[in-house]
C-alpha cells in the first residue's frame, strides 16, 4: 500500500506528513486548553490518565523498544519522513526529542484519544 501511494499518490503522502509534523501537537495541546477552560474537572480526569499512560509508556520504552517499520527496507518499507521530512530529523544533535531508531506508536494513538474522549 505504501508502493502504490509513493508511486501514484505522492502528494496524499506529503499532506499526511505535515498533517502530522504540523498537527499533531497544536491539536493536542488546543484540546487540553479548550478542556481546561471549559471543564476544569474533566480536563483534570483526563490530564491524569494522560500523565499515567506517558509515563506506564515510557517505562514500557526503556524495558521493550520497538523498531520503526520504516526500517525494515528488506521487506520493501520506505522511510517517508527520509524522503519526505524536514532536514531536523536526520541529524545526530535532535536525539534528546527524536529517536530514529526506535518507534513508540502506541502514545502516537493514545494521547489523541485521552483528549478526544475528555472533548466528547
Amino acid at each position: 500500500m505504501q508502493d502504490w501511494f509513493l508511486d501514484n499518490a505522492s502528494g496524499v503522502v506529503y499532506f499526511f506528513y505535515w498533517f502530522y509534523v504540523l498537527g499533531y501537537w497544536p491539536i493536542i495541546l488546543l484540546g487540553a486548553v479548550f478542556l481546561y477552560v471549559k471543564s476544569p474537572q474533566v480536563y483534570k480526569k483526563h490530564c491524569t490518565v494522560a500523565l499515567i499512560t506517558f509515563s506506564i509508556t515510557i517505562v514500557l520504552y526503556e524495558i521493550y523498544p520497538l523498531a520503526a517499520p520504516r526500517m525494515l527496507t528488506t521487506l520493501g518499507f520506505v522511510d517517508t519522513i527520509h524522503h519526505f521530512g524536514p532536514d531536523s530529523y536526520h541529524t545526530a544533535t535532535d536525539t534528546f526529542r527524536y529517536n530514529p531508531y526506535v518507534a513508540m506508536p502506541s502514545l502516537h494513538i493514545a494521547l489523541p484519544t485521552i483528549v478526544c474522549l475528555g472533548l466528547a
